[in-house]
C-alpha cells in the first residue's frame, strides 16, 4: 500500500479499485451464485422435473419458511408504535426521552416507509445471509415562485432579506406611489433523514470480515443516471469518461436476474442509447475506509466516491452509513447463515417425493398397456383414451394392462419425517402456522397447544433478538443522532392525535434505548392482560389502592391499550391534566321532582327544628338568667348577714372595750380618793 505522506488522489483510485475487486459478495461470488439458487428455489422455479411428462409440482418449502418467519417479525417490528424506546438518563428526562422516542417513530414511519423498509430487510436477511439498510442525511430543496402587488419599500426589503426567499425581481407599480410589484422564488427547505434498503448484490465487504466495523472496508455499487449525478454536485467531465459497457457488471448479475426471472423482464438495455444523454446510468461505487493522509495523527474513516477510474469525492466521516440485519449470525464471521438454503433439501425431498406419488396415481389411472399383436382391429380406438370409449378385439386377452409396481409405503412416513426436520431447522411448525388440523381435539387441551407453540417459536425469538438488537436499535440511535447533527428547525408533529413540540438543537445525546420483543401468538394481548390484573390487586389491596392515584391509572390504561392495538386511546379517554373535575352523579329525569318535593320537606322540616331550637335556646337562656339573678340575690343576702354579724361584733367589741376603759378609770379614781391628805387650815 501506498506511504501516507504520497497518497492522493490518483495513488489512492487503483488501492481501493483492488479493494473493491476483491470484496466479499461481488459479481459471480459463491455468495452470489448461492443468492441465485436460493431465490430460485423461493420462486419455486427448482427443483426441475427430470422426464418429460412426469408431474411439475414444486413444494414451497422455502417461501414457506420464509414468509412465515417474516410474518412473525413484521407482526412486531413493523407496528410503528414505540417499538424503541429511548432510556431516560434521569427523573427529569422522561419526558424528553419520550419526545425523542415519538419523533424517531415519526421518521422512520412517516417521513420514511418503515414498514417496507422492515419487511425488505428481513426478506434479505432470510434469503441472502444479510439484510442492509442505508441512513443518511438529504439536503433537499424545493421552489416556489409566487407574485406581489402594493408592496411598501419597506416591506419589499423585508421581503427580500427573508432567510427562505431565493431570488426576488420587484418595480414600482406607479412613479412615486411608494409601492412595488413583482416575483419571488421561495426556498423551501425539505431536508430529512433518508432511509434507503440496498439490494444485496450491491453490496460488498473485505474479505474475512468479523462485523461492519469502523474499520471494515465495505462498498456500495449502484446505477445512477449522469443527471442524478450533476444534481448531487459532482464534475461532470469526470462522470463522461465512464463508458456505458462497464454498466453490464452491474445490470447481469445472476442475482438480480434471478429475481425477475419469474416474470421474465429480462436485461434492461444497456446499448448505451437512452432517450437523452442526460439519462444514461453509469456504475458509482461509494467505499468506505480506513485512511491516514498526510498531516493525519492517526487513520480517519473516509469516504470515497468513483467513477470508474475516476475519484468524485474524498470526504472525512464519522461512521459509515449501512446497517445489517443476519437472522442466523455465526461469531467471527460477518454473513451467517443461510436461513432459506437449510430449507432447500426438504424442498427437494418433497418435490421429488410427492411428485412419485402423483405420477404413481396417474400411472395407476392411465396404465400402460400391453397388446397381443393382431389382437386390436383399429389400433387408434385404444389410443384415444375417451371415457367410455369402445376398443374392438378379437381376442378376449388381446388387451391386458402393463402390470405397475406399488407405491413404497414409506414415502408418506418420510414425507412426515422431512416435515418434521424441516421445522425443526426453521423453528416454525405447523401449529404456529395454523395448519395443523390435529391440533385443536379432544385429547390437546388449550394449554398442550400453547405449549408446543411456545417451544416451537424459540428460534423465532432469537431471531426477532437479533433483528432487535443488532438493526433496529442501531437504526433509531443513528436516526436521532443524524436529527441532532442537522435538523436546525423547530417542528410541532401530530402523533397518534397528539400534537408534540420538537426542537432537536435542545436534545441530548443518547446511546441506549430499549427495544420491544413482544413477538406474536398473542403475546401482546397476555402482556395487556397481566397489566389489568396487577391493576385490580392494587385498587383491591386496601394498604395500596391510596398510593393508585388517577395519573396511575390513566398510564395503565394507556399501556393496556397500546398492547391491545388501539393507539388512538386518546379519542376515548383524556389524560388526567386536562380531564374537567369531577361533576356530581345526576339523578333520573323522573326522580327529580320527587327530591325537589323532598328537598321542601326536609328545608321546612329543619326550619321547624330551627324555631323550636330557638324556643328551647330561649327558655333555657331565662332560665339560666333566673338562677343567675338567685345566685345574685344568694351572695347579697350573704354579704348583709355578715354585715350584720360583723356590726354587732364591732358592737360588742366597743361595748366591752367601753366598759372596760369605764372600769380602769373608776379603778384609778378610787386610788386616787384613798390616797388624798387633808391638811390643816
Amino acid at each position: 500500500m501506498a506511504d501516507k505522506k504520497t497518497l492522493t488522489e490518483e495513488t489512492l483510485g487503483p488501492i481501493i479499485d483492488s479493494k473493491i475487486m476483491e470484496a466479499v459478495g461481488w459479481f459471480n461470488s459463491k455468495l452470489s451464485v448461492e443468492r441465485e439458487r436460493v431465490m430460485n428455489y423461493y420462486n419455486g422455479d427448482l427443483p426441475r422435473r427430470q422426464n418429460k411428462g412426469s408431474a411439475t409440482f414444486v413444494s414451497s418449502d422455502v417461501y414457506d419458511a420464509v414468509e412465515s418467519m417474516k410474518a412473525q417479525l413484521l407482526e412486531v417490528f413493523a407496528a410503528g408504535k414505540e417499538i424503541v424506546k429511548f432510556d431516560p438518563t434521569g427523573p427529569s428526562d422522561v419526558n424528553a426521552a419520550m419526545v425523542a422516542t415519538k419523533y424517531t417513530d415519526y421518521v422512520v414511519f412517516s417521513q420514511n416507509k418503515g414498514y417496507n423498509i422492515f419487511s425488505s430487510v428481513i426478506h434479505d436477511g432470510l434469503i441472502a445471509r444479510v439484510g442492509v439498510a442505508k441512513v443518511w442525511w438529504e439536503e433537499n430543496f424545493r421552489y416556489e415562485e409566487e407574485e406581489f402587488d402594493g408592496l411598501p419599500e419597506d416591506a419589499t426589503m423585508a421581503l427580500a432579506q427573508r432567510e427562505d426567499v431565493h431570488t426576488l425581481d420587484s418595480e414600482e407599480t406607479e412613479e412615486g406611489s411608494g409601492t412595488y410589484r413583482g416575483k419571488l422564488t421561495k426556498k423551501i427547505d425539505e431536508s430529512q433523514v433518508r432511509i434507503e434498503l440496498v439490494n444485496p448484490e450491491e453490496f460488498s465487504v473485505e474479505p474475512q470480515a468479523r462485523d461492519l466495523g469502523p474499520k471494515t472496508f465495505c462498498v456500495h455499487k449502484t446505477l445512477k443516471t449522469i443527471d442524478e449525478l450533476v444534481a448531487m454536485g459532482y464534475d461532470k467531465d469526470k462522470i463522461d469518461k465512464w463508458t456505458a459497457e462497464d454498466e453490464t457488471t452491474l445490470s447481469t448479475n445472476p442475482e438480480l436476474i434471478a429475481r425477475f426471472q419469474q416474470i421474465d423482464a429480462g436485461i434492461k438495455s444497456i446499448d448505451g442509447t437512452p432517450i437523452q444523454d442526460e439519462l444514461r446510468r453509469v456504475l458509482i461505487s461509494e467505499s468506505y475506509a480506513q485512511l491516514q493522509f498526510k498531516g493525519d495523527k492517526h487513520a480517519k474513516m473516509y469516504k470515497i466516491v468513483r467513477c470508474g477510474h475516476e475519484t468524485l469525492e474524498i470526504e472525512e466521516v464519522d461512521e459509515h452509513p449501512f446497517l445489517v440485519f443476519t437472522p442466523l449470525p455465526i461469531p467471527h464471521s460477518f454473513y451467517g447463515n443461510n436461513f432459506a438454503a437449510r430449507v432447500i433439501p426438504a424442498q427437494n425431498a418433497n418435490t421429488v417425493l410427492t411428485r412419485a406419488i402423483i405420477d404413481h396415481t396417474s400411472i395407476t389411472t392411465n396404465p400402460r398397456w400391453q397388446v397381443l399383436k393382431g389382437g386390436l382391429t383399429n389400433p387408434r380406438e385404444l389410443l384415444d383414451n375417451r371415457l367410455g370409449g369402445v376398443v374392438n378385439v378379437t381376442r378376449p386377452d388381446a388387451v391386458t394392462p402393463l402390470q405397475q409396481p406399488n407405491l413404497n409405503p414409506f414415502v408418506f412416513q418420510t414425507l412426515q419425517l422431512i416435515q418434521q426436520k424441516s421445522e425443526e431447522t426453521t423453528g416454525i411448525s405447523s401449529l404456529s402456522k395454523g395448519l395443523n388440523k390435529d391440533a385443536i381435539s379432544k385429547q390437546n387441551s388449550q394449554g398442550m397447544v400453547e405449549t408446543l407453540i411456545d417451544a416451537s417459536q424459540m428460534r423465532q425469538k432469537i431471531i426477532a433478538r437479533n433483528f432487535a438488537i443488532s438493526f433496529l436499535v442501531p437504526l433509531y440511535i443513528k436516526v436521532y443522532n443524524l436529527v441532532i447533527a442537522k435538523e436546525k428547525k423547530e417542528k410541532i408533529i401530530d402523533v397518534a392525535g397528539d400534537w408534540i413540540k420538537v426542537d432537536p438543537q435542545r436534545w441530548i445525546e443518547r446511546r441506549a434505548a430499549t427495544p420491544s420483543l413482544h413477538l406474536g401468538y398473542g403475546e401482546l394481548e397476555k402482556e395487556a392482560q397481566k397489566r389489568v390484573q396487577w391493576g385490580t390487586t392494587i385498587s383491591q389491596d386496601p394498604q395500596l389502592n391510596h398510593l393508585f392515584q388517577m395519573q396511575g391509572r390513566f398510564k395503565l390504561a394507556a399501556d393496556v391499550a397500546v398492547a391491545e392495538g388501539i393507539y388512538n386511546y386518546l379519542d376515548y379517554i383524556t389524560p388526567p391534566d386536562k380531564a374537567p373535575p369531577p361533576q356530581p352523579p345526576q339523578p333520573p329525569p323522573g326522580e327529580l321532582e320527587k327530591l325537589q318535593v323532598e328537598g321542601q320537606k326536609a328545608q321546612a322540616a329543619m326550619l321547624s327544628a330551627q324555631a323550636d331550637m330557638k324556643k328551647v335556646d330561649a327558655h333555657v337562656a331565662i332560665e339560666q338568667m333566673k338562677m343567675k339573678l338567685d345566685q345574685m340575690q344568694q351572695q347579697f343576702d350573704n354579704a348583709m348577714k355578715k354585715r350584720d354579724e360583723d356590726r354587732k361584733d364591732a358592737d360588742i367589741n366597743n361595748k366591752i372595750d367601753v366598759a372596760q376603759r369605764e372600769t380602769n378609770i373608776a379603778e384609778h379614781t378610787a386610788v386616787t380618793e384613798d390616797r388624798v391628805v387633808i391638811e390643816p387650815r
